[in-house]
């Protein structure tokens, strides 16, 4: 079986979802969002809880942008968890985003949310 399949993929993002609502969210590394908020023109302390939200409700299956089977994360506070990457096409910003994360416990890890770099033209 060719893993996540898109029943998989729609509970990753229907629990990203849930925790966002929550507000369990982590970020694995704030420099690296800081950075990239920046350059998304954004402020991380008081917009991010906005938007979020809304890209992670654009997400479906077909946007899944990972690996089959999806990689497995290295840094210290996820190691082993599964990363599941997508590009969110249609966003609050002027550019497709990328965003990886991994879930566990109920917690949303970020680990990338930025320009979709394979594709630099606004839409």
């Amino acid at each position: 079986m060719n893993r996540p399949t898109p029943k998989e993929l729609h509970h990753k993002i229907m629990a990203a979802q849930d925790s966002v609502r929550k507000g369990s969210i982590a970020f694995l590394n704030q420099t690296v969002i800081a950075c990239d908020a920046i350059d998304l023109e954004y402020d991380i302390e008081h917009d991010f809880l906005s938007f979020l939200p809304e890209c992670l409700n654009e997400l479906t299956p077909a946007e899944y942008a990972g690996h089959y089977p999806p990689q497995t994360a290295y840094a210290a506070e996820i190691s082993g968890l599964e990363l599941f990457a997508f590009k969110i096409k249609k966003s609050p910003f002027r550019f497709p985003v990328y965003i990886k994360f991994a879930h566990v416990d109920d917690v949303l890890w970020l680990v990338s949310f930025h320009q979709n770099r394979t594709s630099m033209e606004p839409v």
